[in-house]
């Protein structure tokens, strides 16, 4: 059962969402989270974007290795005027409610929907979700999404902005307004 509490999908094809990119950014961070490529270099498809995340530099044992590897091209939150690459899919963490780190705990990662820190992200490019927490102006059908600092969406009708989307109504009883991503 996911704990996700920002977007719940509707229809998503699985051909509109990449698993490209690592999240680059404070943790944790939540689904819904608008995001753009942070690499200005391009993406590269050699062994150069594997990064190392951990070393056991303090206790080594013999006929191990305890390398944790993560993907090197990254994404970051959208901020205004930034070119939006989607929405994630899940949230990413690195620890769990209880502060036990998730790279132990796979399964229950899994279970929860949750990205492990370091690792891909899905990203959403295209699709309808059930999305919560607009943050400015008034959320009605036909408003337009725009990216905003930290990765929020806004409602309007400012074209100088990143556009992510358009809403097909007001949000419901839950909080929870229909959204189509499409950047």
């Amino acid at each position: 059962m996911s704990t996700n509490t920002k977007i719940k999908e509707f229809q998503v094809d699985d051909y509109d969402i990449i698993n490209l990119f690592a999240y680059s950014g404070s943790i944790p961070v939540t689904a819904g989270t608008v995001v753009c490529a942070l690499s200005s270099s391009g993406f590269r498809t050699n062994e150069s974007n594997a990064e190392v995340l951990g070393w056991p530099g303090v206790a080594t044992y013999g006929n191990t290795v305890s390398t944790l590897w993560g993907t090197q091209p990254k994404i970051r939150d959208a901020a205004s005027g930034d070119s939006v690459l989607g929405i994630l899919r899940y949230d990413v963490r690195a620890v769990d409610e209880n502060g036990l780190p998730l790279r132990f705990y796979q399964q229950k990662a899994a279970e929860n929907e949750w990205t492990l820190s370091g690792q891909t992200s899905a990203i959403i490019t295209r699709g309808f979700v059930f999305i919560s927490g607009a943050h400015a102006g008034s959320v009605t059908a036909g408003a337009i999404g725009y990216a905003s600092g930290a990765g929020e969406i806004f409602a309007g009708t400012n074209a100088s902005t990143s556009r992510v989307g358009k809403f097909f109504g007001a949000p419901g009883d839950q909080s929870f307004a229909l959204f189509q991503v499409d950047p």
